[in-house]
């Protein structure tokens, strides 16, 4: 939080992460989103939160998208 009065161009933390620092517990895109959204208001210009297996949800001043993961399997990592 203490970056945000800086206006960071991107700032991307976990959903874990997220919820640390909002002390809430987040495990979906939609939970995600109030709290991206505050993220903005605090300062940042765009956030992503991964979300493991569930994807990512981009937010930006004017939209918010949530790319899904590719089903497939892991050969090397």
């Amino acid at each position: 939080k203490k970056v945000l009065p800086y206006q960071p161009f991107l700032i991307k933390p976990n959903h874990h992460e997220l919820g640390e620092l909002f002390e809430a517990s987040i495990s979906t895109p939609e939970e995600v989103i109030p709290y991206g959204r505050k993220l903005i208001e605090m300062g940042a210009q765009n956030v992503i939160v991964s979300l493991a297996e569930k994807g990512a949800v981009f937010l930006t001043h004017d939209a918010t998208y949530h790319a899904k993961v590719p089903k497939g399997e892991v050969k090397n990592s």
